[in-house]
């Protein structure tokens, strides 16, 4: 769960200013696919999409067309983290 909530904070951690640079972009799948590599995540299902705002251009995706179940703590995350960045 740790790993997961981090990763999430990772993605949620990128601007515009940041993505507008390919090494940024680079980096930032480099790192992803090093924590959903981990072996504790083996049997773990899980579905990722990083999506620029400001370029509308996707960044990351790993698993995103998997129909999944979120878990309750991540649904609160995500909501929280939405209404705070778009209103």
């Amino acid at each position: 769960m740790k790993i997961l909530i981090g990763a999430l904070g990772l993605c949620l951690w990128v601007n515009s200013s940041l993505a507008a640079n390919d090494i940024f972009v680079d980096s930032l799948t480099k790192r992803l696919n090093f924590i959903f590599g981990d072996e504790s995540l083996r049997k773990t299902q899980l579905g990722i999409e990083v999506y620029s705002l400001s370029r509308q251009e996707l960044l990351y995706e790993r698993g995103a067309s998997k129909a999944l179940s979120p878990a309750s703590s991540i649904k609160l995350l995500t909501s929280l983290v939405a209404l705070k960045k778009l209103g």
